[in-house]
């Protein structure tokens, strides 16, 4: 078993002291953090407790997951290995294909665009009222 545990179903108001107080009586803390929103900054209801052993991680394991913090029954686990991430990255979604824009000219099975229709500017034809002979 790993020393660091996953710590969930928190009262929103635990802090890192809370979690560090509670998980004392199982051995000594390493670290302790309660995940908080970026914006906001508030908890997100989880975090994380690193005990120096991994008996104590047991023995924490044991005493917390399910024990009741405010109303609410904590979760307690091992903590998975967290992936590896660059800096700055963001999840990567597959992208779905746009539709073209209206007006756009649409592509021939082949993949080929149409060719433009070229078309002669009609002569102007004018509507004036010319002086016609009077048929009387």
């Amino acid at each position: 078993m790993g020393k660091k545990l996953f710590v969930g179903n928190l009262p929103f108001a635990a802090s890192d002291e809370n979690l560090v107080s509670i998980f004392s009586n199982a051995g000594k803390v390493e670290s302790a953090r309660v995940v908080s929103d970026r914006n906001s900054g508030r908890s997100k209801g989880f975090g994380f407790v690193e005990m120096s052993t991994d008996a104590e991680a047991a023995d924490a394991l044991a005493k917390f997951n399910g024990a009741d913090w405010e109303g609410r029954k904590m979760t307690v686990s091992e903590a998975k290995a967290e992936a590896p991430k660059a800096e700055g990255a963001k999840r990567e979604r597959p992208r779905k294909p746009r539709p073209p824009k209206s007006g756009a000219p649409k592509a021939s099975p082949t993949g080929e665009l149409p060719k433009p229709v070229m078309t002669a500017a009609k002569p102007e034809t004018s509507t004036s009222t010319a002086e016609t002979p009077d048929k009387s």
